[in-house]
């Protein structure tokens, strides 16, 4: 039965469970995709801890619904094609043990229905290209949202516009747009296909887990941004997925920024991977990369960002804060490693005071700040100044231009008059550190700013004036960025469109090329059918001609004319011969008898006369006594003849046999 079943199909697209004799042929071997929907699956399965909800969508064959029926899953299976469905419920029925059904259905009717927490995973493995080659991008989307909100997570494998196929156009020009609003999306790896050259990429997404090898975990909250002032600094090449107790960081390569995002990836495996002596790390849970993205997965440190805690005006211990972070910035410098982004969003400060240092990612060898003014220790004086004076400035474009004492409260300001009287290639952040340490311990007279500190005191207000006149010029330009962005979204929107509007308008063209094909071609059979009649019809006019020719010759020909009279001649003979003249000579003498019978006055001189005569009397008796006999014959036999007169001889005929009959009824 299943080998019937399995010939029915248009096409053997999976293999067949269960009969690697009817998988020969198989137009997608689907084992390398298993590999990894099965690592998602068991990943899952270990989170919740029981059998998994599966819904397949697109279920084809059966195949990956029946591999995950097998690894304990509990599975519905839909495809459109019935004879798909028939195959996998016989398949089903060979495999009774297993939790599996199958039903005849549509992707998109299936995911209307879906109610909430009805299935844990989801399958759409190049199906959803078909809808949107339909149904446009944003359908698609939708589709893919409301299944990621109903259910926990999805793998889908999508088809790109790069392949030359009739509904490659239709595509967009991202995979990932299709995706939409959901937070985790991950390329798990991409695939081969039977139809082009240009591998798949296969996803995982969710609004609830995170998946990445083999570990999945809850997150509770997201975000394009680490931190309230980053204000798009990644350009959404960057997600950060938070619960209570990890952290994960996605990094995208296929982006403008991902030169600078490989690099922090690195930086921030290594570092993790073996910390310095005596620095608190978090621990490392997971990491990877793939052609187009990486990920980092760790355990996330109690407390909260300093940033925010300064910004909702939380009294802080500033001076506990900048020693604890000081003591950090050694610990790394006394293993030659440095710090380029010592930041009031990379300090996390917990309830029991603990601090620590993250950013992983911003760790290097090299002793140098990301942004101006470039030295790290120069750069510290900026945090300082942040810290103990609970103001942070906007950093986009320029971070507040203040390196100098001037701008720093007691007893600070004497801590940073203290390092400036030294040459700065002696700093270093343990000298920083010692230096806060005896500042406050033995240091109580503020020290006098000299000439050089009040000149570069007038610097730098003259540099902030001109850091706040390029605050108001950078916000116009995000402004009018923002309004062009929103253009050239429109645009954009257009454009796909457009797009898909010449798709269309090519599928349309396609269609009516195709029917103006088969139009020509029966034109064209018809052109031949009538040519063939028209030569037919030629010939049959010539032979026509030519037979009126040869009768017209024959008519005006010399013997036709000359035999004429015998043609007469020949007639009348025909018509006065022995054998024409006995049945009118017979019918002539059967009125008569039949007029004398009529007058007996006549009948008794005609049969007096006829006395005289006897051997002339019997032959004339014999007539008319045979006239009944070959009447009843001739009625007898008028119904077979009658068959083959017209309706207007049979007329004839009926009323000649209606007047006989009243003559036969009137002699009697």
């Amino acid at each position: 039965m299943i080998e019937k079943l399995a010939s029915d199909l248009p096409e053997v697209y999976q293999p067949i469970y269960g009969h690697p004799e009817l998988s020969g042929q198989v137009s997608r071997p689907c084992f390398d995709r298993f590999e990894q929907i099965a690592r998602i699956h068991d990943a899952l399965q270990r989170l919740f801890g029981r059998p998994l909800k599966v819904l397949d969508l697109g279920c084809a064959q059966g195949y990956f619904s029946l591999r995950l029926a097998e690894r304990g899953a509990v599975v519905h299976g839909v495809d459109f094609l019935d004879k798909n469905i028939a195959l996998c419920n016989a398949l089903a029925r060979e495999n009774p043990a297993l939790q599996i059904n199958f039903e005849t259905g549509r992707v998109e009717e299936v995911i209307a229905r879906l109610e909430p927490g009805q299935y844990d995973l989801v399958l759409g493995l190049s199906v959803f290209h078909h809808i949107v080659h339909e149904k446009g991008v944003d359908a698609v989307k939708a589709m893919l949202e409301r299944a990621a909100e109903q259910c926990g997570a999805l793998i889908v494998e999508l088809a790109l516009r790069e392949e030359p196929l009739d509904w490659a156009l239709a595509q967009p020009k991202d995979p990932r747009e299709l995706f939409g609003s959901i937070a985790f999306v991950h390329e798990v790896a991409r695939h081969g296909t039977h139809l082009s050259p240009i591998p798949r990429p296969l996803f995982v997404a969710s609004n609830r887990y995170w998946i990445l090898g083999d570990v999945a975990s809850r997150f509770d909250s997201w975000s394009f941004d680490p931190h309230g002032l980053a204000q798009g600094t990644h350009r959404n090449s960057r997600r950060y997925f938070f619960s209570s107790d990890r952290i994960l960081k996605l990094y995208r390569f296929d982006h403008a920024r991902g030169e600078l995002n490989k690099t922090e990836f690195l930086n921030e495996v290594r570092f993790l991977e073996q910390p310095p002596p005596n620095f608190s790390a978090p621990e490392l849970i997971a990491f990877g990369e793939g052609e187009s993205e990486a990920w980092i997965a760790m355990q996330r440190l109690p407390g909260r960002l300093l940033l925010d805690l300064l910004r909702e005006g939380v009294k802080v211990d500033s001076r506990a804060i900048l020693l604890a972070v000081l003591d950090q910035l050694a610990t790394l410098e006394s293993a030659g490693l440095y710090h380029d982004d010592v930041r009031t969003w990379n300090v996390l400060v917990a309830e029991d005071g603990s601090v620590h240092l993250i950013d992983y990612g911003s760790i290097s060898s090299q002793a140098r700040d990301c942004v101006w003014p470039g030295n790290p220790f120069l750069a510290f004086f900026i945090f300082v100044r942040e810290v103990v004076t609970g103001v942070v400035d906007n950093p986009v474009p320029l971070r507040t231009i203040s390196i100098s004492p001037f701008g720093l409260p007691q007893p600070y300001r004497n801590w940073a008059m203290v390092l400036w009287r030294r040459p700065l290639n002696e700093w270093s952040f343990q000298l920083m550190y010692q230096t806060m340490l005896n500042t406050f311990a033995e240091m109580n007279e503020e020290l006098a700013l000299d000439a050089n500190s009040a000149w570069m005191k007038a610097i730098e207000e003259a540099v902030q004036a001109q850091k706040t006149f390029v605050n108001h010029v950078s916000q116009q330009a995000e402004a009018r960025a923002t309004a062009a962005e929103q253009h050239a979204a429109a645009a954009e929107a257009r454009a796909t469109a457009a797009e898909q509007r010449t798709a269309e308008a090519e599928n349309r063209a396609i269609q009516a090329e195709a029917r103006a094909t088969a139009a020509e071609q029966h034109a064209a059979a018809a052109e031949a059918r009538a040519t063939a009649a028209e030569q037919r019809t030629a010939e049959a006019e010539n032979r026509a001609i030519q037979a009126e020719a040869r009768v017209n010759d024959l008519l005006n020909s010399t013997s036709w004319r000359i035999t004429a009279p015998l043609r007469w001649l020949a007639g009348l003979a025909h018509r006065f011969t022995p054998q024409a003249l006995k049945p009118k000579l017979k019918l002539f003498l059967q009125h008569t008898a039949l007029y004398v019978r009529r007058r007996p006055w006549l009948r008794r001189v005609t049969l007096g006369g006829l006395a005289h005569f006897p051997s002339l009397k019997t032959r004339l008796l014999r007539i008319v006594t045979d006239n009944g006999a070959s009447h009843s014959s001739r009625q007898s036999d008028a119904p077979t003849e009658l068959a083959h007169l017209t309706p207007r001889a049979r007329r004839i005929y009926t009323d000649l046999k209606s007047a006989l009959a009243r003559r036969q009824k009137e002699s009697n």
